[in-house]
């Protein structure tokens, strides 16, 4: 660099004269920069983020802008990069400079674990007791890639099986062992690597017993003979004791005779006065002192002698045996 406007001064500035064509040399070196990766993070499975940079040391008035050349940062990770091999290096290249010694350092890509979805569905609901019953848990990705693990089914806050996550997300157990009633089915993905654990909405899967056509009774109705389940209407003397019989069965067609089939047993209303509660005085409410097993089916003998309530003659009567899947067996008869 050349300097002009030389001049002296001090004691003996007068002794000298100034040579104004003199020159002068100046060194100036490149200042120091640093170009420096920024620190990312992503969930798994989600698409790679904008891969930036912070400049340390611009001299006031520059900016990135008065470098040339074009910003290129770089990372080894990709979409379905593992959360094992996290953090991943970020690393920047290509801006050049005379004014600058330019100095790059790498970033990290951090790959986080991915949330889940997860539902079940039965294969049929409600089902027949005994008869088996599929469970599918379909497991699902918050973004992309796919789970893998088990998931537990669960009735209730009981583990009933497991099933493993397959290349579509779905996990399967089949059962025949679920009771009769209500059952609450959850499905807990236990999650992976990549995936983080969840657990299913719950369904109630419900289990009844098997129509009456399966235990050699009319299609629709389990009630035995000498009551009429369709067709002509059952009369029965006043004063006799009618035996009221049932059956219910498994998907096999096997009666069931469990303790606590029946729930309840009564009266619900008559031809004559629709609106009849049942009297539980007559009609017992537990299967000891009403319904009782034998053989193969259900039996309790009705009187109708000195009855409160069935002292009529000419007059329909309508029953119904509750049971503990829920549905009840319907059926009348009338009194001569």
């Amino acid at each position: 660099m050349t300097a002009t406007g030389l001049s002296l001064s001090g004691t003996d500035a007068g002794n000298y004269t100034v040579n104004t064509t003199a020159t002068a040399l100046a060194d100036i070196t490149p200042a120091p920069l640093t170009i420096r990766a920024d620190n990312k993070s992503k969930i798994y499975g989600q698409t790679l983020p904008s891969l930036t940079a912070t400049y340390l040391g611009l001299v006031p008035g520059d900016t990135s802008s008065s470098l040339s050349g074009t910003l290129v940062c770089t990372t080894t990770a990709v979409v379905l990069s593992p959360v094992s091999g996290s953090p991943y290096p970020i690393t920047c290249s290509g801006q050049i400079s005379t004014n600058y010694n330019i100095t790059y350092t790498p970033g990290t890509l951090t790959v986080t674990q991915a949330t889940t979805g997860v539902v079940v569905v039965s294969s049929a609901n409600p089902s027949i007791l005994n008869a088996s019953v599929m469970f599918t848990a379909t497991v699902s990705p918050q973004f992309s890639g796919m789970p893998t693990g088990t998931v537990t089914f669960k009735d209730g806050a009981i583990s009933i099986g497991t099933g493993t996550v397959d290349g579509s997300g779905h996990a399967t157990y089949s059962t025949s062992a679920l009771a009769v009633n209500a059952h609450t089915i959850t499905a807990l993905y236990g999650g992976d690597g990549n995936f983080t654990g969840n657990m299913s909405p719950a369904i109630t899967q419900s289990v009844l017993y098997a129509s009456g056509g399966m235990c050699g009774g009319d299609v629709s109705h389990q009630i035995l003979q000498p009551i009429n389940a369709t067709g002509m209407m059952s009369v029965f003397k006043l004063g006799s004791t009618v035996p009221t019989k049932f059956r219910v069965c498994d998907a096999n067609g096997v009666s069931i005779g469990t303790p606590g089939v029946v729930t309840a047993y009564g009266l619900v209303a008559s031809a004559s006065s629709p609106n009849v509660t049942i009297d539980e005085d007559i009609y017992s409410t537990t299967p000891d002192t009403a319904f009782r097993w034998a053989g193969d089916q259900w039996i309790f003998n009705q009187s109708t002698k000195n009855n409160g309530t069935l002292n009529k003659t000419g007059v329909t009567y309508y029953f119904a045996i509750n049971l503990n899947d829920g549905s009840s067996i319907f059926f009348q008869y009338a009194l001569k």
